[in-house]
């Protein structure tokens, strides 16, 4: 080989080395620009209001949730977010079966709380590294996650409105609201089939309604939301004349109402009702209108998602010959396909919501 013709060759073997280097230092570059801009994103922050009118620092981007708040997890279900859901109530647990059909995962998440109305364990909080914990409105919450710091939003559950604004704030939260106002707009369009039909019914002519909870002398308040759903489901509700969220009541007080219409959350309350001959001379008792409120992946008389099935499932109650075209089958599914969405429930599923143990 002439010694021109080495000279070209070792330059282009010098040209190539130096465009594989600067190749590779730029691959590297950009790698690290990458990484960098993913910790930024990490870190950045945003400012949230809460429910308890704190302004709250959280992550751009939220990877991990904690619930403290029994409804919290199925609100976290219905803006997507179940893959960041990482530690949750132990009363939530094992409030129903169906979760294990809907996501067996979830039952395998470590409790931090019993309830929302107990004190979180912190130590176990912390060991899960959350970005965000939701928790309820109160100071025994608010404080020991505060002081470990951790943000946490803070929410309150007692109205109808309640509702709906935590679902918008859990969507803001986990970058979802798109997917929070669609689920609200559903419950509206599902209220307005029945308010359509109710509204038209005179005061006068509204069933009288008693819904017992936590005792079959335990009323929910006019405060609380059972007291709009009633009222939507064209009911003319016993707690009308009760202030605050729940009160204790007197067997005197129940007959002199004298309710067409019992509801109760839990079997042995109905069973205590219609074997009583303190309420045998109840209307509803005697015409054999008690029924118990379903429980299907959540309580529907408690101000969760699934709570949206109680308006039209008490309308039905109420009103049977006006809503006889109402299939609560299909809107249990419809319900549970938007929410869950992976999971459609079967008849059996669905029968056993509806039907609860008589």
């Amino acid at each position: 080989m002439k010694p021109h013709d080495q000279s070209q060759r070792r330059g282009s073997v010098r040209l190539l080395l130096i465009i594989f280097f600067m190749d590779f230092i730029g691959t590297a570059f950009l790698g690290c620009v990458q990484e960098k801009d993913v910790e930024k994103v990490k870190h950045e922050a945003r400012m949230i209001v809460d429910m308890a009118g704190r302004s709250v620092t959280v992550p751009a981007k939220v990877d991990r949730i904690v619930d403290t708040l029994a409804p919290v997890t199925h609100i976290i279900y219905l803006v997507g977010a179940q893959d960041k859901h990482v530690g949750t109530c132990s009363y939530t647990q094992g409030r129903t079966k169906l979760m294990q059909k809907i996501d067996p995962k979830y039952l395998a998440l470590p409790a931090v709380v019993e309830s929302g109305g107990s004190a979180p364990n912190i130590e176990e909080i912390l060991k899960l590294n959350p970005d965000v914990v939701i928790c309820h409105n109160t100071e025994k919450q608010i404080k020991p996650i505060e002081a470990a710091g951790i943000p946490c939003i803070a929410l309150d559950l007692l109205t109808a409105g309640d509702l709906e604004k935590a679902i918008l704030l859990v969507g803001k939260v986990v970058g979802n609201v798109e997917k929070a106002k669609a689920f609200i707009f559903y419950r509206h369009v599902l209220f307005e089939k029945v308010t359509s039909v109710t509204s038209k019914i005179p005061r006068g002519e509204r069933k009288k309604v008693y819904f017992a909870t936590y005792g079959v002398l335990k009323s929910h308040g006019r405060e609380s939301f059972i007291h709009d759903v009633i009222e939507m489901a064209g009911g003319r509700d016993f707690s009308e004349i009760l202030p605050g969220w729940s009160k204790w009541v007197s067997i005197e007080e129940v007959l002199k109402w004298d309710p067409e219409v019992i509801f109760v959350d839990l079997p042995e309350y109905k069973k205590e009702i219609v074997t009583n001959s303190q309420w045998s001379k109840v209307t509803a008792v005697k015409n054999g209108d008690v029924y118990i409120s379903p429980i299907g992946a959540y309580s529907w008389d408690r101000p969760g998602p699934e709570s949206t099935l109680l308006c039209p499932w008490m309308a039905k109650k109420l009103y049977p010959e006006k809503f006889g075209k109402l299939d609560m089958e299909h809107e249990l599914k419809e319900y549970y396909e938007r929410v869950y969405n992976s999971y459609s429930p079967s008849h059996g599923d669905t029968f056993k919501v509806l039907h609860p143990s008589r």
